[in-house]
C-alpha cells in the first residue's frame, strides 16, 4: 500500500514538472530568458552598470510581445473555447503586461522610443498594415523581423541607453547579433516546414533542409569570426566552445520534428553562452 502511494506521488510530480515544463516553453519564459541573456552579455562584455528597469522591461516586453504574437490571432479566432493552458498563458501574460508597464515608466524617452519601434513591428506582424496584410503573411520577411528586433533590444537599446559612442566594434556587435539570430531561426524554420504556407518563403522552403543547415552553419562562422577579431581571448574561447556545439546540433538536427529540439535546446543558446562566460571569468 506504501509503495503504491510512493508511486501515484511519484507520478503526480511528473505530471506537475511536465506541466510546468511546458507552461515555461509555451508562455515564451525561454525565448525572454535568451533575449535577456544577450542583453547581458553585452553589459557585462563592456562593464555597464546593471539596470535593472532597462533588464526587465527587455525579459516582460519579450514575453508579452511573442506570446501576443502567438495567441492574440488563436484568442479572436476561439475566445470562448480556450483551453485551461492557454488561459493560464493570458493571465501570465496580463500579469507580464503590467510588471512591463512598471519598469518601462522608469525609463528615458530616448530608450523607450527604441522600444516603441520594437512595438511596431510586433503589431505590424499581427494586425494588417498594408492591403490587407500583416508582416506575418509576408514572404521571406519573418526571419528578418524577429532578428532586427533581437539586435534593438540587446544591442541597440542598451546602446542608447548608456549614452555609448557608436564605434566600429559596436556596429559589427550590431551585425553579430542580427546574424546570430538568424542562424538560430532557420532551425525552426525546419522544423516548421511541413506546416508553414508556401507564402512565407522560409529558407528551407526555398533551397530545401540541407542547404539551410549549410547557411544556418556559415552564420555561425561568421558570428564566431567576428568574436575572434573584436574580443578578448576568454570571451572568443567560449563562443568558440558554443558555436561548435550549436552547429553540430544544427547539422544532427533531425527531419522529422522534435519537442523541445528547438524551443529549448537551439533557443537555450545565449543562455548557455552567457552562464559559460560569467563561469570563465569568475
Amino acid at each position: 500500500m506504501l509503495c503504491s502511494l510512493h508511486f501515484i506521488n511519484f507520478i503526480f510530480v511528473l505530471k506537475a514538472l511536465r506541466f510546468l515544463f511546458n507552461f515555461y516553453i509555451d508562455a515564451s519564459i525561454h525565448v525572454a530568458l535568451a533575449v535577456y541573456a544577450l542583453f547581458y552579455l553585452f553589459v557585462v562584455k563592456h562593464n555597464l552598470p546593471y539596470n535593472e528597469a532597462l533588464a526587465y522591461t527587455i525579459f516582460y516586453g519579450t514575453v508579452t510581445g511573442y506570446n501576443f504574437v502567438k495567441y492574440a490571432p488563436v484568442a479572436k479566432l476561439h475566445h470562448k473555447s480556450l483551453t485551461k493552458n492557454l488561459r493560464f498563458i493570458q493571465l501570465f501574460s496580463l500579469i507580464n503586461f503590467v510588471a512591463l508597464i512598471y519598469y518601462v515608466i522608469q525609463l528615458p524617452l530616448k530608450t523607450l522610443s527604441c522600444f516603441f519601434l520594437g512595438t511596431l513591428i510586433v503589431f505590424a506582424y499581427v494586425f494588417p498594415v498594408f492591403k490587407r496584410r500583416n508582416l506575418r503573411s509576408v514572404g521571406k520577411l519573418k526571419i528578418y523581423l524577429v532578428a532586427f528586433s533581437w539586435t534593438i533590444a540587446v544591442v541597440i537599446t542598451p546602446i542608447v541607453h548608456y549614452n555609448i559612442t557608436l564605434e566600429y566594434q559596436l556596429v559589427m556587435e550590431v551585425i553579430q547579433v542580427f546574424v546570430l539570430v538568424v542562424a538560430l531561426i532557420i532551425p525552426f524554420d525546419i522544423r516548421d516546414l511541413q506546416y508553414d504556407n508556401m507564402i512565407l518563403e522560409t529558407l528551407p522552403q526555398k533551397i530545401g533542409i540541407k542547404q539551410s543547415k549549410v547557411v544556418a552553419c556559415f552564420l555561425l562562422g561568421l558570428y564566431l569570426a567576428i568574436d575572434v577579431f573584436f574580443n578578448n581571448k576568454t570571451y572568443y574561447l567560449v563562443s568558440l566552445l558554443v558555436i561548435t556545439s550549436t552547429c553540430f546540433a544544427i547539422y544532427k538536427m533531425p527531419n522529422k520534428p522534435v519537442k523541445y529540439y528547438c524551443s529549448f535546446g537551439i533557443e537555450s543558446v545565449p543562455v548557455l553562452k552567457l552562464l559559460l562566460y560569467l563561469l570563465f571569468i569568475i
